[in-house]
Order: structure tokens, then C-alpha cells, then sequence
């Protein structure tokens, strides 16, 4: 039997990027989302695949069309937090009260539960073992904000890369992991890993997992960049917004008609949650119920 895989895309302006933070406004992007996410809806609707849609509030509240057209397309709904800002730097209060708004209005626009979260730039980490208790206790149920592994600015390495649920006070988080290890060590979970690694490695990557693992991408990545990147920006940070871009639209209809897709909530039934592994988050990681931090 094929394993059925998560596809996810991050609707938010290629200037939300946490790695232009101080370079870029972050409203400079607004004007192209909309086109950019259509890109992608009508791909989608070419290779016959759902995704979970995880919007940021700020863009859903400038373009409520778009996700009445995203629904209507037959996708998920998820919440990419009010705007793009890490969790660390929100603190407990002001990410209650984002997420609450945040949820309220992906709701009211879409009319359907949204209860899938990923939090901006893979920022769910130990920095923040608060956060998965404030994520569940604003009616998510199914999180994706944790990249299985470090990498420069995010991070949080899982024992074994499977789905887990994170126990709270307020209940369970089903915790889907991003990032797919291949034998070699890299990991294939999307953007720029797409963009730039072989397709056939990458589907073969995703082939080897028996557990639905996590695909994602955004909008801003496919196609040939239209946007202009300050002088001041460096060279490495143009690099990892843009390398592959101009090839990435046909290499994702390849490796969406490759690898069976779907979106996260259908995907991640409610047995599949029950059969996770349980663990705590705390300031030193992720660990089993009971074990000592």
C-alpha cells in the first residue's frame, strides 16, 4: 500500500521571509501573493491534489477572496500565525491573542474548522517549551511547526522523525514533523530543498517512509522571481530565496504526480494520532512522558 504524504503550502509575502528581517519591508510582497498562490492553486488543480493551506492572517485579511478560492478549490484551510513573526520573539500573551484572531478570521473567510497550525520560520522549538500548550489551547489540534533537525536559525531534532503528540495541560498536539531524512542525512521536506535537490532523490526519499511525512513549499518559490532585493542584502540569502525558482513549476508538477499527496487533517486521522508516541517539550527538547529533563 502507498503511503499517503502531507502537502503544505505557507501563504505569506515573499517578504516575510525571517531571513530578510531588517532588509525588507514586510508589506513590500503583498502586491504578488495572490497571483503567486493561484500559480499554485492551478497546479494543483492540474496534478489532481489537496494540500493544507497554512495562511497568515495579515494576508488573509488583504486578500479574503483568496481563501474563499482556496476552499472552493477543495483545500485545507491552517493558520500561519497573525503575521510572520517567531514564536520567541511573540511571547505567551500576544501569540494567544494572534492565534485567536488569526483562527477567527481563516474561520469566518473559509467556512470551515481550522485546527491545523504551523508556526512561522519552524519557530515551535525548545526556546519556546510554552508554546504547544497557548497552541492547543486556541482550538488546534494538529501542529507542523517543527522542523526535525537543526538548521542555522530553526530546529528542533526528533527521536525518530514520526508524527508524536505533545502532551499539555490543555491536551494533546498531534505533532507532524517537517523534514525528511534520506539515507545520507540531508532532508527533503521542500523549499529550498526542493528547489535544489534531485527530483528523483527527493521522491525516493519520501518513498521510503511507511508514515505520512511532510512535503511544504510557498508561493513566492515558484517561478522566476519578480521582486527586487535591496543592495544591502547578501549574496547567500538571495541565493537560498531564488535558487532553482526558474525550473521549480515544472519540477513540482513532477514530484506532485510522483508522490501521493495529501492535506494534513484528512491525512492525519484520528488513529494515526492515537498511535503516536506521547512526549513533553521542554528547555532541553523532546522527550518521552516521565523521562527526567
Amino acid at each position: 500500500m502507498v503511503t499517503r504524504h502531507i502537502l503544505s503550502v505557507d501563504v505569506e509575502r515573499w517578504s516575510d521571509a525571517t531571513l530578510l528581517a531588517g532588509w525588507v519591508d514586510r508589506r513590500a510582497g503583498q502586491p504578488l501573493v495572490q497571483a503567486q498562490t493561484e500559480q499554485v492553486l492551478s497546479i494543483l488543480a492540474h496534478t489532481g491534489v489537496q494540500a493544507t493551506f497554512f495562511v497568515v492572517g495579515e494576508v488573509a485579511k488583504d486578500n479574503p477572496g483568496l481563501i474563499r478560492d482556496i476552499v472552493a478549490r477543495g483545500h485545507e484551510i491552517g493558520c500561519h500565525g497573525w503575521t510572520h513573526d517567531l514564536l520567541v520573539d511573540l511571547g505567551q500573551e500576544r501569540l494567544m491573542a494572534d492565534l485567536g484572531r488569526a483562527r477567527g478570521l481563516l474561520q469566518d473567510l473559509s467556512g470551515q474548522p481550522v485546527t491545523a497550525f504551523r508556526a512561522p520560520t519552524w519557530s515551535l522549538d525548545r526556546k519556546v517549551p510554552w508554546a504547544p500548550e497557548v497552541i492547543r489551547k486556541t482550538g488546534f489540534r494538529v501542529d507542523m511547526s517543527i522542523f526535525d533537525g537543526r538548521h542555522g536559525i530553526y530546529g528542533e531534532p526528533v527521536a525518530t522523525g514520526r508524527p508524536l503528540r505533545i502532551a499539555t495541560d490543555a491536551g494533546d498536539l498531534f505533532e507532524l514533523p517537517t523534514a525528511v531524512r534520506s539515507w545520507s542525512g540531508l532532508r527533503a521536506g521542500g523549499g529550498f530543498y526542493w528547489r535544489s535537490l534531485p527530483r528523483r532523490w527527493i521522491a525516493a526519499s519520501y518513498a521510503a517512509k511507511s508514515y505520512p511525512a511532510v512535503g511544504y513549499l510557498h508561493p513566492w518559490e515558484v517561478g522566476r522571481p519578480t521582486w527586487q532585493f535591496p543592495d544591502a542584502v547578501p549574496a547567500s540569502v538571495r541565493f537560498s530565496m531564488t535558487a532553482g525558482a526558474d525550473a521549480f513549476a515544472e519540477k513540482l508538477v513532477w514530484l506532485l504526480s510522483a508522490i501521493s499527496w495529501g492535506p494534513a487533517c484528512k491525512v492525519a486521522t484520528d488513529q494515526a494520532a492515537q498511535l503516536a508516541p506521547r512526549m513533553v517539550l521542554g528547555s532541553g527538547g523532546l522527550r518521552p512522558i516521565g523521562e527526567a529533563e
